[in-house]
Formats: C-alpha cells, sequence, structure tokens
C-alpha cells in the first residue's frame, strides 16, 4: 500500500480513496494491515473515545399495512 492511500485515510478523506486504492485495503497484510488497524484505532479514540454506544430498533408493530401474507407477494 503507498503513502498517498494511508494519508488519505489519516486525514479523513476516506471518500477520495479510489476503487483500486480501496482494493489494497481490503488485501493488506502484514505491516500494511498493521499501519491501517493503528489509523483505524485512532480515528475510533479521537471519535469515540473509549466509551461504549449501544444501538438498537424499537418495534411498535409487526401489522403489515398492505395486508399481505407472505405467499402472496410477487418479486
Amino acid at each position: 500500500m503507498n503513502n498517498e492511500t494511508l494519508n488519505t485515510l489519516k486525514e479523513g478523506k476516506i471518500n477520495q480513496l479510489s476503487y483500486n486504492q480501496f482494493c489494497q485495503l481490503i488485501n493488506c497484510t502484514g505491516d500494511d494491515q498493521k499501519d491501517l488497524f493503528t489509523i483505524a484505532n485512532e480515528k475510533k479514540e479521537n471519535g469515540y473515545g473509549n466509551k461504549v454506544f449501544v444501538r438498537g430498533v424499537i418495534e411498535i408493530s409487526n401489522a403489515c399495512l398492505n395486508k399481505l401474507s407472505p405467499l402472496s407477494r410477487t418479486f
């Protein structure tokens, strides 16, 4: 992985990475992978610190507004 990709990540400009750079990130190993995890951990610590956040969905009802049965759906 090249330094340009790492610098782009450090600057928080992930939306400026090319397709090939994303592929490099997904497939990196060894020292490159360690560098990637170090950057990710720094970003996490700066954004969230050492806190735990819990998210969830609360369903009020499971009634179908369209009154469709699962077997009558056409895709």
